[in-house]
């Protein structure tokens, strides 16, 4: 057989059987259509998943501490300088910058649980962390009342 005579039986087929045809070429689409909302659901989804875990767990950063349970023999130098394992120095800043990925770097500094007496009598305990004003839009961190202060103050 010719692809001609081929073409002429199967085109006669679909004339003579215009109904089964229509509901095949109805079913086909509904398929494609079903996989694809299917498909762009899941992406949805996890993508949802994804911002969510990162907004409430704060998944995409990565606090840095010193590595204060191994003691260390000598004097903590190194040929390349002071390289002191407890301390955060801007040397150490610069090369966390540095790597791949990594968007924004500040340092902070925890301070211990202080009381506050407020004005009533009532007293709560809050906990008070220093870091570089000016690096807290890197954050996603906003004022709500006033700025940055000019002190000088320095964590590092």
């Amino acid at each position: 057989m010719r692809i001609r005579d081929i073409t002429s039986l199967a085109w006669d087929q679909i004339k003579r059987r215009k109904v089964v045809t229509a509901l095949c070429m109805t079913g086909i689409s509904i398929g494609c259509a079903s996989l694809i909302v299917a498909m762009s659901v899941g992406e949805s989804a996890q993508q949802y998943s994804l911002d969510e875990m990162n907004r409430n767990f704060k998944m995409n950063e990565i606090t840095v501490k010193p590595n204060e349970g191994i003691s260390t023999k000598g004097s903590g130098t190194s040929e390349k300088g002071n390289f002191d394992r407890g301390k955060l120095t801007r040397q150490k800043l610069e090369l966390i910058k540095k790597l791949p990925y990594v968007t924004a770097v500040a340092p902070f500094m925890q301070i211990e649980s202080l009381e506050m007496i407020t004005i009533d009598n009532k007293i709560n305990y809050v906990e008070v962390i220093g870091t570089d004003l000016q690096s807290l839009t890197s954050f996603d961190k906003t004022f709500v009342q006033g700025g940055a202060s000019d002190s000088g103050a320095q964590l590092y």
